[in-house]
């Protein structure tokens, strides 16, 4: 009778304070584990890949200032924009080269050119080079530049007579006063150091980042296998690439499938370029951080609860042994007619 009693109080206040503690716990830890759940992934959805894009964005636009600021005054020089408007003499050229490999010399760039719209006549430091013709295709973005009035063109390409060269070339198109179009002028640059930038950005532990240009071609990638190629004709991207090329001059954020694996995609548009910026990040990279976050803290909740439940036990066996052995002094007294029964 005594031991069942004493296993019976034990086994309530053991019960009763386990049950609580372990309440507190769970609800504790299932709030805290999905509250981090939730902030993680907007922390990374709203801060973390909006940075990663734009410092990648910011390093690119100071890479192409300067050769924007030369071309720029290539394309307003007045003395170069006399001589067009004269005739192009000969002798006029000597001094175009002179200026040019000064200019050469000051950006750092490979190459100077102007291309007369007058003439049709393409000059670079070197003097003439040739004459472009609309019916090449090699020579269409010098006619589509001054068809579209765009002031400042970018284009990707490779140079001619030079295949292991990738050159961005700054097309600026030069205008007089009173707004007649002389042709297009400017610098051709080596940009390896943007396209390394691009392939080395760590965006995570497994995700990357690449840059198309304005015709969705691939111009830097990790995976040089799709350089060159459009964003609609490499298979990783069938889910994305309407979303990416459709984007219209701000950051998006597209949740999409890449490679077959969930995905957060970013893109910016570079400023003044016609170039998109891409990163690229698998959810299941955020997942498994958030995993192992959960783990530990259920881990350490267990642990907690352990040492509680011992405690509690602990506690339970000291608080029933002392009820029970005043309950024992009160019988004994009862008995022997020292106080009336506890009714």
């Amino acid at each position: 009778m005594f031991n069942f009693s004493n296993m019976k109080l034990k086994t309530l206040l053991s019960g009763s304070m386990i049950l609580a503690l372990s309440l507190v716990i769970g609800i504790s830890s299932y709030v805290n584990i999905n509250g981090f759940s939730g902030m993680f992934y907007d922390v990374t959805k709203q801060e973390h890949l909006p940075n990663v894009v734009e410092r990648a964005k910011a390093k690119i636009a100071l890479n192409l200032a300067a050769p924007i600021a030369y071309s720029i005054g290539i394309a307003q020089n007045e003395y170069v924009q006399k001589w067009i408007l004269d005739g192009e003499n000969s002798a006029g050229v000597d001094s175009l080269t002179s200026f040019g490999k000064g200019i050469i010399d000051q950006a750092e760039a490979s190459v100077m050119f102007w291309v007369s719209a007058e003439s049709n006549k393409y000059y670079t430091q070197d003097g003439y080079f040739k004459t472009v013709s609309p019916s090449e295709e090699r020579d269409s973005w010098f006619y589509n530049t001054i068809r579209s009035g765009k002031e400042l063109a970018l284009n990707l390409d490779v140079p001619e007579g030079d295949s292991d060269t990738m050159m961005v070339y700054v097309n600026i198109l030069s205008k007089t006063a009173s707004g007649k179009i002389l042709g297009v002028a400017g610098l051709g640059v080596d940009v390896s150091n943007i396209v390394s930038l691009v392939k080395n950005t760590q965006v995570g532990k497994t995700g990357y980042m690449f840059l198309v240009d304005g015709s969705d071609r691939i111009t830097a990638h990790v995976n040089e296998s799709v350089i060159n190629k459009k964003l609609s004709d490499v298979s990783n991207y069938a889910d994305v690439y309407q979303e990416i090329a459709s984007n219209k001059g701000e950051y998006q954020l597209i949740e999409s499938n890449v490679g077959g694996k969930d995905a957060y995609i970013a893109v910016t548009p570079l400023d003044n370029v016609d170039w998109k910026l891409v990163a690229v990040l698998p959810k299941a990279e955020i997942t498994s951080k958030v995993n192992d976050v959960v783990l530990l803290s259920v881990t350490a909740a267990l642990i907690l609860a352990a040492i509680f439940i011992l405690l509690s036990i602990y506690i339970a066996n000291r608080v029933s042994k002392d009820v029970l052995r005043v309950g024992d002094e009160l019988h004994k007294m009862s008995a022997s007619g020292g106080i009336l029964p506890l009714v």
